[in-house]
């Protein structure tokens, strides 16, 4: 819950740890399901991957999520 009595939202954020590159960063708002089925999905993708780290980060919004994970995503690459 957050500061207001809301659920939290749920994101699963694959990165390759090596390159500090964003693979995928998916939203599920309060589907703690969805997103759990979201993050096996990765784990089982890149299994075979060493370097590729999936993470389930619970957070009131998208902007609350890079401010409490603000080390992580400040070293990672979004592309574009």
């Amino acid at each position: 819950m957050d500061g207001r009595g809301s659920p939290p939202s749920y994101f699963v954020l694959t990165y390759d740890a090596g390159e500090e590159r964003v693979l995928a960063l998916t939203g599920h708002g309060p589907d703690f399901v969805g997103a759990v089925l979201a993050l096996s999905s990765q784990l089982q993708r890149h299994r075979r991957e060493p370097g590729v780290t999936v993470r389930l980060l619970p957070a009131a919004s998208l902007p609350d999520l890079l401010e409490r994970n603000a080390e992580l995503f400040a070293h990672l690459d979004f592309g574009g």
